[in-house]
């Protein structure tokens, strides 16, 4: 299976003789029976593991195993180490929520941008950086662009199709 952008959850049987191969960018998994999340935004590609163990490679074709509750990133072409799975934030999607814990605005929107197709562009790259914290409803993401203008010192200037953010 290939995936080109956006984010799934995947349950695969048991069968060591017939794997199932996800392919995201420079993400390569391999699993033989397990419940799995991948995102990928284009850039970068996230494995989450909800259940058992899977094989997770990149170019170099090293296999890593990520197992329960474990996630990792590619960032770039370059796989990551194995961290613990933040399921709450990770998986939140599934709950119809997006959960921003600390990341900087322009993660936050990069996120928003594959729900409501719009582009993003920072007249500032200064405020790219500055810290989101909250918990959104993930079918309204004008209600987290009201939270963004009201909380942090920026300005949005909504076109059609485009969004842009500058300091305030």
């Amino acid at each position: 299976m290939r995936l080109y952008r956006g984010e799934v959850d995947l349950q695969v049987a048991k069968d060591a003789n017939r794997p199932f191969i996800v392919e995201a960018g420079p993400a390569r998994i391999r699993v033989t029976g397990t419940r799995f999340d991948v995102d990928y935004d284009g850039r970068d590609v996230v494995l989450a593991v909800t259940e058992g163990q899977v094989q997770a490679s990149d170019a170099s074709n090293r296999p890593l195993p990520v197992g329960v509750n474990q996630q990792v990133r590619w960032s770039g072409d370059q796989l990551q180490a194995v961290q613990p799975l933040d399921a709450r934030q990770q998986l939140a999607w599934q709950r119809g929520k997006l959960v921003f814990r600390a990341q900087p605005l322009g993660e936050v929107f990069a996120a928003l941008e594959r729900s409501q197709r719009q582009r993003v562009i920072f007249l500032d790259a200064s405020v790219r950086e500055l810290k989101v914290t909250g918990v959104f409803a993930h079918d309204d993401p004008q209600a987290v662009l009201r939270a963004i203008e009201s909380a942090l010192p920026v300005r949005l200037v909504r076109l059609p199709g485009l969004l842009l953010v500058s300091r305030a």
